[in-house]
């Protein structure tokens, strides 16, 4: 095979080339394997990572952010708290052509108004706080004054 290659032969056997390769796939396969598949619809996140589907409610989605300097513009969906499908989603939107590189993916827009719709749907009142301690608890006693019997 070198043979076939004779100018690239020097360059294997130099240990920063070796180390660069290695760098370069394994920066490429960390970026692939992140990536999910999502649906979306008008109460739910579907998030596959195309083995197993989650489901994630739309309130739980804190915001959205799309990485512009990366081919594809992958876009970045977090969570408030971590959720089945973990704290952040990575996915891919699809290809726009004719479009200034620099401005924004329309589903970023579309994932973020989803998610304030959802969570104007359902008062805030009416949830539970997980980081609050539940009336009845030992941590709500103490925290009224009480004795933890």
């Amino acid at each position: 095979m070198l043979s076939v290659l004779p100018g690239l032969a020097p360059f294997l056997h130099r240990p920063a080339f070796l180390v660069a390769l290695a760098v370069g796939c394994g920066y490429s396969i960390w970026m692939t394997v992140r990536i999910k598949r999502i649906r979306l619809d008008d109460h739910c996140l579907y998030v596959s990572d195309y083995v197993v589907e989650r489901t994630v409610p739309l309130r739980d989605i804190d915001y959205v952010t799309e990485n512009g300097w990366i081919g594809g513009h992958p876009v970045t969906i977090h969570f408030v708290d971590r959720t089945a499908a973990g704290k952040t989603v990575v996915f891919m939107p699809k290809a726009r052509y004719f479009t200034w590189s620099w401005t924004s993916h329309p589903v970023v827009d579309e994932i973020t108004d989803a998610a304030e719709r959802a969570r104007a749907a359902e008062p805030s009142a009416l949830l539970p706080n997980p980081r609050l301690p539940r009336p009845g608890t030992a941590v709500s006693r103490l925290a009224d004054g009480g004795r933890i019997d």
